[in-house]
Order: structure tokens, then sequence, then C-alpha cells
């Protein structure tokens, strides 16, 4: 009852003035013009709801997701916990997301606000398989990864001769029928990506390989995918 009653005269009393004074007391030259308070965050992965959540505009024409969390107590592992609900806010609004931890305790302030270097992400490495010579798929001798060539540059090659030797690389490695069966399905399943599913089943009917392969259950399960 005592955390509801806190959380409600909190609520009462986040004005776009009360706002204003967090913001100045941080250095921001800016003043709030208007302010949209937004639902609750709802996601699985949070285990409680977000103290104050609202979309703001400022004087200088800044427009972004103000996101207040209000603590009584220093709250160890803060910093991750923030920056989970800055990730969900992102992607959810699309817009920049500031966040503030408000602290209302008596004792000192000392949890940690910034992630370290190594732990903050920025963005990703974008590897575009399609980019990627087929033949180094190829100098593998993992089949999980020689199937994928499908998806790579043939580099002008004809894609009946780099299917065909796609298989033939399977071939080589002399798997038992029912992981071959896997493979090729497999390798089927993907060829869909290129439409190069015609071209692929044409080689694989080429194929030096025996009825058992096509009979096998990795296959059959395949090619109902």
């Amino acid at each position: 009852m005592e955390s509801q009653v806190f959380d409600k005269i909190i609520k009462e009393n986040l004005t776009d003035s009360f706002l204003n004074l967090l913001l100045a007391q941080i250095n921001i030259d800016a003043t709030i013009i208007s302010s949209e308070v937004l639902p609750a965050l709802q996601h699985t992965t949070l285990k409680r709801e977000v103290d104050f959540l609202a979309r703001v505009k400022t004087s200088d024409q800044q427009e972004f997701i103000l996101h207040l969390e209000f603590q009584a107590q220093n709250e160890k592992g803060m910093v991750y916990r923030m920056t989970e609900y800055a990730g969900i806010l992102l992607r959810k609004y699309q817009i920049p997301v500031r966040l503030f931890v408000v602290y209302l305790g008596n004792e000192q302030a000392k949890m940690v606000s910034r992630l370290p270097d190594n732990e903050v992400i920025s963005g990703f490495a974008l590897l575009s398989i399609n980019t990627f010579p087929y033949q180094r798929f190829l100098t593998s001798n993992a089949p999980e990864v020689i199937i994928f060539g499908i998806l790579a540059d043939f580099e002008g090659k004809d894609p009946k001769d780099a299917s065909r030797v796609i298989l033939e690389k399977l071939l080589a490695l002399n798997l038992d029928d029912s992981l071959l069966g896997k493979y090729i399905s497999q390798l089927e399943i993907l060829s869909n990506l290129r439409n190069l599913n015609q071209i692929v089943n044409q080689s694989i009917r080429a194929m030096p390989v025996t009825l058992d392969i096509r009979k096998s259950s990795f296959y059959q399960e395949g090619m109902k995918e």
C-alpha cells in the first residue's frame, strides 16, 4: 500500500514544470513545451512497469521519449535495467530516448549510470552472404557450412554449375545416407531464397546417389517444410 501511495504522489506531480526543473539540473538548455504521457510499457521480459513515460517536445525543436525511474534506494545493476528499457522503447517508438533515474534516498547516490565501453551497443555488423564467394563455403568439410554456398556469390558462374559443385562437395564427404539426405533437403529449402529450387532439383536428380537418400526421414521431413 505504501509503495502505491508513493507512486501516486510521484505521478500526480510530474508536470511540465517539474520535468523542466530536471532538464535544467543537467544543463539541458531547452524547455518542454508539450508532453504526452504514454501508456505503461508492456513487454514479456519486464518484471515491472516503468515509473513515467512521455513523448516530449522542447523549445529547440527536439522530440524524444522521456523515461523517468524514481529510486528510494541504490539499486545494483540499475544501468542494465535502464538499458533494457531503452532498447524496447527505441524499437517501439523509433525516436531518441532520454533516460533519467531520480534518486530520492538519504544516502549518497552511488548507482552506476554508464555501461563500460566494451558493453555499449551502438549498432550491429551487417553480413550479407550474397557477397561472400561461394567457394569460401566449399573450403569447409562441415556439411552445415557447405549448403550455405547456395546463398553466396557465384562470381559469374552458371547457377547450374555452382549447385552441382556444392552437391559434389557434399557427396565427397561420404556421409551416411541419412545425413546426406538431411543436408540435401536443407539445401533445397535454402535454394528457394534465391529462386534456384528448380535448378537444384535438376542437379539432385542427376546425382549418382541411391534411392535410400530420398527415402530417408530427414529428406522427407525437409521436403514438407
